[in-house]
């Protein structure tokens, strides 16, 4: 099994999924994130990740899903806020 570098604080963390109320698998890979800046001063990033279990050159393409985190600061820690599109092609990200 592969291990990804980490990302703005999001790897290695436990992931809450508000829809369910769970945590969800620790070990994901995260790429291709992209940050809005909300009127608030929040920070979005708008990301991929997949399970760590696949190796990099073949986790994009088979389990990459679009998620939603969350900053109070450019630079993160970022909170993985879940799915982007749940509802959407399997969420995705690809």
């Amino acid at each position: 099994m592969g291990r990804c570098s980490s990302f703005s604080g999001l790897e290695g963390k436990s992931n809450y999924d508000p829809k369910t109320g769970k945590y969800l698998v620790k070990d994901w890979c995260y790429w291709d994130g992209s940050i809005v800046k909300d009127d608030d001063g929040k920070y979005h990033m708008y990301a991929s990740r997949w399970a760590q279990e696949f190796q990099h050159g073949a986790g994009w393409t088979k389990d990459s899903k679009g998620i939603h985190a969350v900053s109070d600061r450019l630079q993160g820690p970022y909170k993985d806020m879940g799915l982007t599109w749940p509802q959407w092609n399997g969420s995705k990200g690809t």
